[in-house]
């Protein structure tokens, strides 16, 4: 079932039951009036009665006939009778000499007790008065059948079934036409999104100008688009860069094989090829293991938080650093530790915060003219703050934009060992931390890497 269709039937669902529950209490109300009005007729019709009576029984039997035809809401198939205390028939006038009717035996008690009592026998109302003439109890009864009342109650509920009828319709007709009205930007974005494919991203979809909710669900289809492209324009770089990357030992571990198959050849040179082959495979383990981590990486819910101090990383990455790059001065400058140790702990996963400050560290060692790396860190406003400073060539704007993508190096990359994997990975560590990573180069300060992270503190705040 269409979601308009569903909306149509609701609408006229909920526009019908208004209706007839409105018709219905309509059509009770008027009843009850009616019902109402009737009574009062009987009464006053029996007081009317009991008058004539007293005055003389010849009377009222002529009288009788011609009281209804005064009246535009006659009585039918009435009867009157009069009881004494004994409920002895003293008086009685009938349209039909066969009816017989009595009052239930119920109803003269309770006038006996009230004065006077109402009750319906069949299509007819009946009203049985209790009143004392001569120090004598006299019971006046009265029963007949309301046609006009009738009338208007079939006239009534006739039109309003009709009404109710013709309000169903045009309820669900208006509610096709308005539902298919508002749903047709849906459609259309239907049918917009249905032209997209994985090969092509590049269309969006008409917001419009309106201001509501369609317009909302188009920009957010527009900014999921936009993801999808760039996920796709990176995953496609990345997995041409990493073939190309990959097949480059390969070639050359298999073109050295095969030379050396070619002849015998002496021990040194064997020694030579198995060498070369063996860095080949070292290579070959560090892009492997580079891949890994970014793949790793590539999914939030895959590592593991726990609560990491940072100084404690940056000096352990500090550490192993010197040990690599012995010929590299590294300054380190730390602020003064809040009281709050909080301030100093992030919720997040150790190793691989040690693999972003060893990257950026490693970085500096192979790229700084002077040999020297500058690491501050700082605490403030419940954020931790790193900076990396280098006195490297100066990176063009150009190279900036593109210094966190896989594979990319800068042209002071040439003849220096890496795959152009570390910032890329280093970025998206950073991001599943819920921190950022900017770079800046300028002639007077070198290139400069810096790092904010939200400390465990600030976390507990929200």
């Amino acid at each position: 079932m269409s979601i308009r269709l569903k909306i149509s039937l609701l609408f006229t669902v909920l526009v019908s039951s208004f209706l007839i529950i409105s018709f219905l209490s309509i059509s009770k109300w008027l009843e009850s009036k009616n019902i109402s009005q009737f009574q009062q007729r009987l009464k006053d019709r029996t007081s009317a009665i009991v008058r004539l009576w007293e005055i003389s029984d010849t009377l009222i039997q002529n009288v009788m006939s011609n009281l209804d035809t005064t009246s535009l809401a006659s009585f039918r198939n009435k009867y009157v009778a009069i009881y004494d205390g004994n409920k002895k028939i003293r008086y009685r006038f009938y349209e039909n000499p066969t009816d017989t009717t009595t009052p239930p035996p119920v109803s003269f008690n309770k006038a006996g007790e009230t004065g006077e009592t109402f009750f319906t026998e069949g299509f007819r109302d009946g009203y049985l008065l209790s009143y004392t003439d001569r120090n004598q109890k006299y019971y006046a009864f009265i029963i007949a059948r309301d046609e006009y009342r009738e009338n208007v109650s079939n006239n009534l509920k006739a039109v309003l079934w009709i009404v109710a009828t013709a309000g169903i319709l045009l309820s669900f007709f208006a509610g096709w036409f308005f539902s298919g009205f508002i749903l047709r930007p849906i459609k259309r974005i239907v049918g917009e999104v249905t032209l997209f494919s994985t090969s092509d991203l590049s269309n969006r979809i008409s917001a419009g100008n309106t201001k509501d909710e369609l317009n909302a669900l188009a920009k957010t289809f527009n900014d999921l688009l936009d993801r999808l492209e760039d996920s796709f324009l990176i995953q496609r770089r990345f997995i041409s860069n990493a073939s190309h990357e990959l097949s480059t030992p390969l070639t050359s571990m298999s073109s050295q094989l095969e030379i050396g198959l070619l002849q015998k050849r002496s021990s040194e040179d064997y020694e030579k090829i198995m060498r070369s082959v063996s860095e080949e495979v070292h290579v070959m383990s560090e892009l492997t293991k580079s891949l890994l981590e970014i793949a790793r990486t590539g999914n939030e819910g895959a590592i593991e938080l726990s609560d990491v101090r940072i100084d404690e990383v940056v000096m352990k990455a500090v550490a192993n650093v010197k040990k690599s790059y012995p010929e590299t001065v590294l300054i380190v400058h730390f602020a003064d530790l809040p009281e709050d140790e909080n301030e100093c702990i992030i919720p997040g996963n150790s190793d691989l915060l040690y693999s972003v400050f060893k990257n950026i560290i490693e970085n500096g060692c192979k790229y700084s003219k002077d040999k020297k790396i500058n690491v501050n860190l700082n605490f403030t406003d419940k954020k931790i703050i790193l900076d990396f400073a280098n006195n490297s060539d100066i990176l063009t704007e150009d190279e900036l934009e593109k210094i966190f993508q896989p594979f990319f190096r800068g042209s002071s990359a040439s003849g220096k060992p890496g795959f152009g994997l570390g910032l890329s990975l280093t970025r998206r560590i950073l991001k599943l931390h819920n921190g950022t990573l900017s770079v800046s180069s300028h002639p007077a300060q070198g290139t400069h890497f810096h790092i904010e992270l939200f400390s465990k503190a600030a976390a507990n705040q929200f």
